[in-house]
């Protein structure tokens, strides 16, 4: 009951300090872009092996759970967010390829890119942090700790300070992407959102590399009693200025660092779900199958 008070506080503390404009920023581009591109991304599910070891985690099999998109309520969320980097950055004495680079923005999520104004990102349990320092992520579980207010120089935040967390479990991973899938978890309960959000970089044609991050997510059904149209704008224009400020760290990393960077597209909007699911949902990972693993 505590940390339901609290997410309400937070959410009613940020609509009265967002206005318009920052929580409903317009879209970068003149037109909407092919929603087909994000169709992968929103009917992606976990392996079902993946699925049957989230539920085994902590012997917690009705408390460690996907949040699936089409489980969600209200219109989905579509977003992306790309950088041009025409010039890679050094480190270490060596100008990274496009998959170190990408490896070295996962090893410093939180440390270089995550804005602490908006959110903290972290381990869920030590297993966890071995996997994700490693050569491959897959099953590794993360928490974000949300801001509220928005303060990094508090060292220990209190139940009103950190109000809400939010477990994802790196879902997807090759090297040149990844995903984070949404999870309800024994300590973070569930995530504000239900979906998937990729990160990735792409060499491109004329020599430069495309750094993204693509995000296809929900609202997460709950206890809060503040109507969808208002939480929405709450849940995903916060959202949008996390991604921006990760966007601008991103930048600046780059050309701090012998490198050449420029924010490129910045796209975030809502679509009503009932035809966007009959066009683009096309999930071929079957749910909640229990398998032999």
């Amino acid at each position: 009951m505590k940390r339901l008070a609290y997410r309400i506080i937070f959410v009613l503390w940020l609509l009265t300090l967002a206005t318009a404009s920052e929580l409903n920023a317009p879209s970068a581009l003149a037109q909407d872009p092919d929603l087909s591109e994000w169709s992968f991304l929103m009917s992606f599910r976990p392996t079902t092996c993946t699925q049957e070891r989230i539920k085994k985690r902590d012997g917690s099999p009705d408390q460690w759970l996907v949040h699936f998109i089409e489980d969600a309520r209200g219109q989905v969320n579509l977003d992306f967010y790309s950088v041009k980097i025409t010039k890679l950055p050094k480190v270490g004495g060596q100008i990274l390829t496009p998959e170190k680079f990408l490896e070295f923005v996962r090893f410093h999520f939180d440390d270089e890119f995550i804005n602490q104004k908006f959110a903290h990102f972290r381990l869920y349990e030590l297993q966890d942090g071995i996997k994700w320092k490693s050569a491959n992520p897959l099953d590794a579980v993360l928490t974000f700790e949300i801001r509220f207010p928005p303060d990094p120089s508090i060292p220990q935040p209190s139940p009103l300070t950190n109000p809400d967390d939010a477990s994802v479990i790196t879902s997807y991973f090759d090297g040149k992407k990844w995903i984070f899938t949404t999870l309800h978890t024994t300590k973070d309960l569930g995530h504000p959102v239900s979906g998937n959000r990729m990160w990735g970089i792409a060499p491109q044609a004329d020599g430069t590399s495309l750094f993204y991050i693509r995000g296809a997510d929900r609202l997460t059904p709950n206890s809060i009693p503040i109507p969808d149209a208002i939480l929405a704008r709450i849940v995903f224009g916060s959202a949008d200025q996390l991604w921006r400020s990760f966007q601008e760290s991103l930048v600046n990393f780059v050309n701090g660092h012998e490198g050449s960077a420029a924010r490129q597209v910045t796209f975030s909007k809502r679509f009503d779900w009932e035809p966007v699911k009959k066009q683009f949902f096309k999930p071929t990972t079957p749910r909640d199958v229990c398998t032999a693993c």
